[in-house]
């Protein structure tokens, strides 16, 4: 009888652990891995907000957590891309220094609320920074939000990683930490 119990513990245990896994998301043709956010809406290879063909790049994922229209506020947005680029992590620590005339257009007014710096993830040096934003809309109010960048160089190719929130509450900053630590990239093919 305490057999039983034991085992039947033990596949209860089992039960409830893989019930509460998290979802990976893999790109199997790029190597690279990151935990999925639960309940978000996923959409693959969305290429709206980004012109990655002059760099031979790919959106692998963007992940939203609100349905389009379900919210007034700030949609918590995660976008994967991944372009094709030989360079140091010290030249996008410059690039993120300088305003291009998209976000001068668009973003009438950003600061730094952690100035680009390179910081070590899972052994992979990674270019990190935050940036507060205030968006012009046609006309809208200005809308206010942060965004979370991350650009890792490996293997001739640049993964960037981008949270964007509320820059007002720190709702999804746990989600976000352990989505980054997460990541893995192979290049063994």
């Amino acid at each position: 009888m305490r057999n039983k119990s034991f085992i039947l513990l033990i596949i209860l245990s089992f039960i409830v652990l893989t019930s509460n896994a998290q979802e990976i998301f893999k790109s199997e043709k790029y190597g690279f891995s990151i935990l999925e956010p639960d309940g978000w809406q996923k959409k693959l290879n969305r290429e709206q907000y980004f012109n990655l063909d002059k760099n031979n790049g790919k959106n692998l994922v963007t992940y939203t957590k609100y349905k389009r229209g379900e919210n007034k506020e700030i949609n918590p947005t995660i976008n994967i891309s991944v372009e094709n680029r030989g360079t140091k992590p010290e030249n996008f620590v410059n690039k993120m220094l300088k305003p291009s005339s998209w976000n001068e257009t668009y973003y009438l007014e950003h600061s730094f609320a952690k100035n680009p710096e390179i910081i070590n993830i899972n052994g992979k040096n990674v270019v990190y920074g935050i940036v507060n934003f205030k968006y012009n809309s046609h006309g809208t109010p200005k809308t206010t939000f942060r965004k979370r960048i991350y650009y890792i160089l490996e293997s001739r190719k640049l993964y960037k990683i981008v949270f964007i929130d509320d820059q007002t509450t720190e709702a999804d900053t746990k989600l976000f930490d352990e989505m980054v630590n997460s990541i893995k990239i192979n290049h063994s093919k």
